[in-house]
């Protein structure tokens, strides 16, 4: 398969061959794609690997840097610098940049310092990219040294957006070895970007004797400066060493002052809740006595009740007998006298009626003037009046 560019906005794919069954057929065929105002370039910069080192002292701190048109300086665009990274980077760093058929991406690999020092470099062919698989190539590409020696490896993943085959949101996850040379243009570019660095080392140490001169005449003056300045700023950090200070003590004393709040507030609640409750013991003992007392003055003055009903009625059944003896002894006496001593009798035997009383067959009562006798076990309510109630009561 061979990946030519027909002009400067179309990518081609050749093929010359195939193989049906295990043998291989002759062809020729080639396929085209038309860049358009909408097709970009996707460039993800994930790490780079086993790269030489250049640092004389300390590790690598590689950056990388890239391009689609290697005449131009000022279209590179570059990562972060990975500090101290040696020959094992990561950046993990996205682009984006229209694609108008440009043939090739190329990469460079700094190590920062105060001239930039470079480790590697390669020319990236991007139809590889256009005509994979969804459009997008996760792959590992060689770096170059000036002398066309491996300087490392860089993992990208490109993907073509715009394209026929491209797939959106497609990432591949396999990772495949790509195809990467080196270009004479940008090799020329790298070496004379060597000479500028040469050139500024040179400068650099020619300004730094002229410092130095200067510097003895200057000297006094700048260490006497410098001394001044330290002391303002060791004035400085214990002016605020000691606003820090009083701030961590005025506030542990509102902590502390809180705290001893809450503490108040919690016993003070605590003490409220046990004396209500204290209270509501209290009341309800209280309560019970006085129902207990109720109750047992109550069930005194039924049983008071009681006794004297029962003497009474005892005393009434004795003057009964007594008088039912004298009748029979005595001839003497008349019938009015003894209707009298009857009637004086049953009077005093029997108890005023109880609208509410429970009463017995048999027992006595009086109502207006009259005494009747139970008939049947009751208890009464105020409707049923001895005069009333004739079923229940009979004149005696």
């Amino acid at each position: 398969m061979l990946y030519t560019q027909e002009s400067s906005s179309t990518y081609t794919e050749s093929n010359t061959s195939y193989t049906v069954n295990g043998v291989e057929v002759s062809s020729s065929h080639e396929t085209s794609f038309q860049c358009s105002e909408s097709t970009s370039l996707s460039i993800t910069v994930n790490s780079a690997s086993e790269l030489i080192g250049v640092e004389t002292l300390g590790k690598n701190d590689p950056f990388l840097q890239w391009t689609l048109d290697i005449n131009d300086s000022k279209s590179f665009q570059k990562t972060f610098t990975h500090k101290n990274a040696g020959a094992n980077a990561t950046w993990n760093q996205a682009f984006t940049v229209p694609l108008r058929g440009e043939p090739e991406l190329y990469i460079e690999i700094y190590d920062e310092g105060t001239v930039n020092e470079l480790i590697g470099f390669a020319a990236i062919p991007i139809n590889q990219v256009v005509y994979a698989q969804g459009g997008a190539l996760n792959g590992v590409f060689d770096i170059y040294t000036k002398d066309n020696k491996k300087a490392g490896e860089v993992n990208l993943v490109l993907a073509a957006i715009g394209f026929p085959n491209s797939q959106h949101g497609f990432v591949p996850t396999q990772i495949v070895r790509g195809q990467s040379y080196v270009s004479e243009v940008h090799l020329k570019r790298c070496k004379s970007q060597r000479n500028k660095a040469i050139g500024v080392g040179v400068g650099a140490a020619v300004l730094g004797a002229a410092a130095l001169g200067a510097a003895g005449y200057f000297g006094h003056k700048a260490y006497e400066d410098h001394e001044n300045k330290k002391k303002e700023e060791e004035e400085e950090n214990n002016r605020r060493r000691e606003e820090q200070e009083r701030f961590e003590h005025d506030k542990a004393e509102l902590d502390q002052q809180k705290a001893d709040l809450e503490r108040q507030r919690a016993e003070d609640e605590e003490r409220r809740r046990r004396e209500a409750e204290e209270r509501s013991r209290r009341e309800s003992e209280e309560r019970s006595h006085r129902e207990s007392e109720e109750r047992s003055h109550n069930n005194d003055e039924e049983s008071h009740k009681k006794k004297k009903k029962d003497k009474k009625k005892k005393e009434c059944r004795k003057s009964d007998d007594s008088d039912s003896d004298s009748d029979s002894g005595s001839d003497s006496g008349s019938d009015c006298d003894r209707k009298k001593k009857s009637h004086h009798k049953k009077s005093s035997c029997a108890d005023d009626w109880d609208p509410v009383g429970t009463y017995s067959a048999g027992d006595k009562v009086t109502y207006k003037g009259r005494t009747y006798m139970c008939l049947q076990g009751h208890t009464s309510n105020p409707t049923w009046k001895p005069t009333d109630a004739h079923s229940l009561w009979e004149a005696v």
